[in-house]
């Protein structure tokens, strides 16, 4: 465990010297490598496995290497990704969560009005009454 401490440390000290006053390692996590889109305040939400369809942004998908299917709850990855949503303020999203052997779910990476490319039609209905029903309030 003190490698990978050290290494962390290292780590920090070279975003130091290069101005990079705040960061966050955290540990690799091993497992299914998830992507998922939703919409607070709607029933919509997708998600897929980006390794199976080639969906890429940076090849990172590759490093866990091919989906093993690990089950896991929806209704709760679906859950989970509107608290991390509510928690930031976010109301249209998107993000990757690694899913453990035992179904465990790790966000890893949340963003705020995503591209929704594999879902784009299906999604515009509920993010276009999701931005009406926030209009209507102000």
């Amino acid at each position: 465990m003190l490698g990978v401490l050290e290494e962390g440390n290292s780590l920090l000290r070279e975003f130091a010297l290069r101005g990079i006053e705040t960061a966050a390692i955290s540990i690799h996590l091993t497992g299914d490598l998830v992507k998922f889109y939703g919409v607070r305040e709607t029933d919509f939400f997708y998600w897929f496995y980006p390794f199976d369809f080639c969906h890429s942004k940076f090849g990172d998908e590759a490093i866990n290497g091919k989906s093993k299917n690990y089950p896991f709850s929806k209704k709760m990855l679906h859950f989970v990704g509107n608290q991390a949503a509510e928690a930031l303020g976010v109301l249209i999203y998107g993000g990757d969560a690694i899913i453990s052997a035992e179904g465990d779910i790790h966000i890893i990476d949340l963003n705020d009005w995503p591209s929704f490319a594999p879902c784009r039609e299906t999604a515009s209905e509920a993010i276009a009454q999701c931005i009406y029903n926030h209009l209507k309030k102000q």
